[in-house]
């Protein structure tokens, strides 16, 4: 008699629906594992040398852009003081500036930003002062003057760098980037090619030849209407430099722009930049060791086109200007 063959059931051990059941369990649990696995594997090799979760003792990040590269260098402790802003005070000098002052300076300017970049820049830089700095620089301009209750902001930023949380910091880790990031600071760490981050100066004149800019013919007037009641820009900044030890020298620079930039007299526009003025005023009133550099008085000397690469931007020569201003205030006897 032949034997009836034996047919598993769905439900017997070891039956199809139970062996896809592990195999199901398994892979959800290796898609869920291998992430974090490899988010931990990037934590710990800090592509951009923040020194989190635990400091290494390796010092540089493969980064080149100060919005990534600033992390590292802000927590450098030779810093005594730094530079903060966008492109309008990038041509100010590290070097210079310490030439000048006797002291070790950071440039931590990143072209397109504004106040909330400042800000997180400011609070880590400020994080990794075994001593409170002796000078802060800050360029302030149309972020800090745009008029209202919000704050302008105009180029994206990895704020999540920055951030003191774990949560942001490991979320804004997740991403093919920093993923690459990690794996070049391997690389250069193995070959003795990841160098200690630099003073931050970035010369946008280096390998350019100087031509006579294209100013606009007449002086912005503004669209007529009531002056701003507030300006959150300044009113952020007075906040952060509240948290700023007294002990410690703050320079506002209101950066020079081409005469054509400059509104037109009794204009909207010039009575805007009146009452800006005035709140930058009062800012540094209400903080002893402070000071405002402000280049954006009507001089007719600002009609130079020599001056500039372009109506906001100006040359070396200007640059030298506002350091020696700079530094006449900085030093302990200024």
């Amino acid at each position: 008699m032949v034997p009836t063959a034996k047919i598993a059931s769905a439900v017997e051990p070891g039956g199809p629906a139970v062996r896809w059941r592990r195999w199901l369990r398994r892979a959800t649990l290796g898609v869920v594992a291998l992430p974090i696995a490899a988010l931990a594997l990037v934590a710990v090799i800090d592509p951009y040398d923040t020194g989190r979760p635990v400091a290494t003792g390796l010092r540089g990040t493969p980064a080149d852009s100060p919005r990534f590269a600033h992390v590292s260098r802000a927590r450098d402790p030779r810093y005594e003081a730094a530079i903060f802003g966008n492109s309008h005070v990038q041509l100010l000098s590290p070097d210079r500036l310490k030439a000048a002052t006797g002291l070790q300076t950071v440039s931590l300017t990143v072209p397109g930003s504004g106040v909330r970049e400042k800000e997180a820049l400011l609070a880590w830089f400020m994080r990794h002062r075994r001593q409170a700095p002796a000078l802060l620089v800050f360029g302030v301009d149309e972020f800090e003057c745009h008029g209202g209750s919000g704050l302008l902001q105009t180029n994206p930023f990895p704020f999540w760098l920055y951030d003191t949380a774990t949560a942001p910091y490991l979320a804004g880790l997740f991403n093919t980037r920093t993923v690459g990031a990690a794996a070049e600071r391997i690389t250069l760490a193995a070959r003795g090619r990841l160098s200690r981050p630099d003073d931050g100066y970035w010369d946008y004149e280096a390998g350019r030849t100087w031509t006579p800019p294209a100013l606009a013919a007449s002086r912005p007037a503004g669209a007529a209407g009531p002056v701003p009641a507030r300006f959150a820009g300044v009113e952020r900044l007075g906040a952060m430099l509240s948290a700023v030890p007294e002990t410690t020298r703050v320079v506002l620079v209101r950066p020079p722009v081409h005469l054509s930039r400059h509104p037109e007299p009794a204009s909207s526009a010039a009575r805007v930049d009146e009452a800006c003025r005035k709140a930058l005023h009062a800012v540094v009133g209400r903080r002893p060791g402070t000071v405002l550099l402000d280049y954006r008085d009507g001089d007719p000397a600002w009609a130079a086109a020599e001056l500039f690469w372009d109506d906001s931007h100006y040359r070396r020569p200007v640059a030298e200007r506002i350091e020696r201003d700079i530094a006449r205030f900085a030093r302990p006897s200024g």
